[in-house]
This record gives structure tokens, sequence and C-alpha cells, in this order.
């Protein structure tokens, strides 16, 4: 059941709130590999 729907927009893409002070080793790789496909993507 959705609560607060007027706040709570939907976005397109990827959205990751990982721990800002230590992230983990695997959420860095998954950051990195979203970041090199989304720049691979620019190169015409």
């Amino acid at each position: 059941m959705p609560v607060l729907t007027d706040w709570c927009r939907l976005r397109p893409g990827y959205h990751l709130y990982p721990n800002r002070r230590e992230p983990s080793a695997a959420s860095v790789l998954v950051i990195k590999a979203l970041r090199h496909q989304d720049d691979s993507r620019d190169v015409h």
C-alpha cells in the first residue's frame, strides 16, 4: 500500500543510498561498473 504518494515521486535511473563513510567493496564495484557503462554510451 503506497503511503505519502505526493512525496514519493519515482524517477528513472538507478538510486543507491550507500554508507558514505565506508562503502563496501561490492557497492564500489557496482557504482564503477554503472558509471563505466554510462560513459561508454556517451561515445559516438
